[in-house]
């Protein structure tokens, strides 16, 4: 599901028959809704520095420590930083350093796949040239993954597979996709005591208790800095209320792309067609409604968490 909705959502709020709007079309309205609430109802944070916050949250960057917190966290939640609908980690991780395949559902596809990630406790990656529909065995460990690209678009679903056995897969890439990264609602930059900065790569985050855990340990003599978007509901598990309000907004633009460019009137002789006009004002109005209450009760809900 693309965003904090389903295409059958909106179907079920609207008359949209498939004559006057694909799945594919109310798809890319719901993208559009979804970054939209998303401006409405959270906050970007560019580099937050990660110092010590507490004794229970202590930031102790000193070679063995892997688990670290942003400062946005009673009463809040990490939230949907790239606008995709989703605030989780996209990638099965591997439960222990294990050898990887790679095999597309098409014949024709020989891109290569490059599979990024940690080797022996190390950023480290592997390029795999696709032979159709045959297992391509890596022959690195990695005991997590970070990111797959291709070098072009494929014909086929690309297939990232345990070696040897071909079981349990750990991410499937669409056709026509060419990369994916595992966690992308939360980037942590690394800066060591010289000014050179790298990207840490992120092995999991808990969105509930603002935590995030990364890949490796980072050796005392780096400052930490982490991007990510906070919101006072959750948006890993999107209530009702979220559900609504994205349904809401991807209908009005839904009648939008529909209406819009339209004349509201069409004769054929005495005979006159009335187009319904309102519906985007309507259904956008209905949206602002759901956002003005999730706002409203945010600081209430932000005040019974405090502990």
């Amino acid at each position: 599901m693309a965003g904090y909705c389903s295409v059958a959502d909106v179907r079920n709020l609207t008359n949209i028959e498939t004559a006057d709007l694909s799945d594919a079309q109310i798809t890319e309205t719901i993208l559009l809704a979804t970054a939209e609430l998303n401006s409405a109802i959270t906050c970007r944070i560019y580099r937050e520095e990660v110092k010590f916050i507490h004794n229970t949250r202590e930031i102790n960057i000193d070679g063995a420590n892997k688990t670290f917190y942003v400062k946005n966290f009673k009463g809040k939640f990490i939230a949907d930083y790239n606008n995709d609908g989703t605030v989780a980690s996209k990638i099965t991780q591997p439960p222990t350093a294990t050898l990887l395949a790679v095999v597309s559902s098409n014949l024709a596809d020989n891109q290569i796949v490059t599979i990024y990630g940690i080797v022996s406790g190390i950023d480290d990656s592997e390029s795999l040239t696709l032979n159709g529909t045959s297992y391509v065995e890596g022959v690195k460990q990695f005991s997590n993954i970070s990111k797959i690209t291709l070098s072009g678009a494929t014909v086929g679903n690309i297939s990232i597979v345990k070696g040897t056995t071909h079981s349990p897969t750990y991410y499937t890439i669409t056709a026509g996709s060419t990369s994916v990264t595992n966690i992308e609602d939360l980037i942590v930059y690394l800066v060591d005591s010289n000014g050179n900065e790298s990207i840490a790569t992120v092995a999991s985050f808990d969105p509930d208790n603002g935590s995030f855990t990364l890949a490796y340990a980072p050796t005392s003599g780096y400052s930490m800095y982490v991007t990510y978007a906070w919101s006072y509901i959750s948006e890993a598990n999107p209530s009702k209320m979220l559900v609504l309000a994205c349904s809401l907004l991807s209908s009005a633009y839904s009648y939008a792309k529909i209406n819009f460019g339209r004349a509201p009137q069409v004769s054929f002789g005495n005979l006159k067609i009335y187009r319904h006009m309102d519906s985007f004002d309507k259904f956008y109005k209905m949206y602002q409604n759901i956002v003005n209450r999730i706002n409203a009760k945010a600081a209430d809900w932000s005040e019974a968490r405090k502990p």
